[in-house]
């Protein structure tokens, strides 16, 4: 039988190093954001009322993988981040989460179109019986990539699922051993357990679909620069992000 996996996370966690590490070992298929298409499951995922499609696409992709030689089938994606754990599970899935501290995570996405005119993705959004709906419309982007951040990690969090720190993981041999060994993956011929610390792939791949919606007026990353922000941002940054920080990395 084929082990099946799901590694997923708010992406800038090296997914994509992680996903060519993983298909460099014998037996092991893994893909990064295998189909251009994913994206629409991030939105109809956090949807009860889609669920059917969703079952739909991941049964899909287990008939895809009678085509694949191996004895593991690996998605590392993102955008499959809140699909439901226990769907996964009955469908013989493991999930596995990563998160990211989040100032370097708010630093790597803030060069990102995320939230800007120029995100034609279909991203969360707060809905009606969250406080951050009323409030969405005047924040900053930077409180915008704050709640973003604590959302997205806060249903990792709480579906129960093994999480492992990216910062262990690209820095430490011993936890790209650990999760392999989750991953029920044979490392007695690894011989080499080091991820790269940066995304090794063509810097901001979709810079040419949003020239060809916006012509010249495309993005242009900027730099998160922590001594501009407002108290506001501040406070934002601390309700947000700092539980997180206590939960996982056990301080603040």
């Amino acid at each position: 039988m084929v082990e099946k996996i799901l590694i997923t996370s708010t992406g800038r966690t090296a997914t994509r190093s992680l996903a060519d590490f993983c298909n460099a070992i014998e037996g092991v298929v893994c893909y990064h954001e295998k189909h251009r298409n994913d994206v629409q499951l991030l939105f109809i995922s956090q949807l009860p009322q889609y669920s059917t499609l969703v079952k739909e696409c991941l049964t899909k992709r287990m008939s895809e993988m009678d085509k694949a030689a191996g004895s593991h089938y690996v998605e590392v994606n993102p955008y499959f981040r809140f699909v439901d754990n226990d769907l996964l599970k009955g469908m013989g899935w493991k999930k596995i989460g990563i998160i990211r501290h989040p100032k370097t995570y708010l630093e790597s996405v803030f060069e990102r179109p995320l939230f800007t005119k120029y995100d034609v993705l279909l991203n969360q959004f707060p809905s009606n019986s969250d406080p951050a709906s009323e409030k969405w419309t005047h924040w900053s982007r930077f409180q915008k990539l704050c709640w973003y951040y604590a959302s997205a990690n806060n249903f990792l969090l709480q579906s129960g699922i093994p999480i492992f720190q990216f910062e262990k993981l690209v820095n430490q041999d011993a936890q790209v051993k650990e999760l392999l060994t989750l991953m029920n993956i044979d490392i007695t011929n690894v011989s080499n357990f080091n991820l790269p610390k940066r995304n090794s792939s063509a810097r901001f791949s979709s810079t040419k679909q949003l020239k060809q919606l916006f012509g010249n007026d495309t993005f242009r990353p900027e730099q998160l620069d922590w001594k501009t922000l407002s108290s506001a941002e501040k406070q934002t940054y601390t309700e947000y992000c700092q539980p997180i920080i206590k939960q996982v990395y056990g301080d603040i």
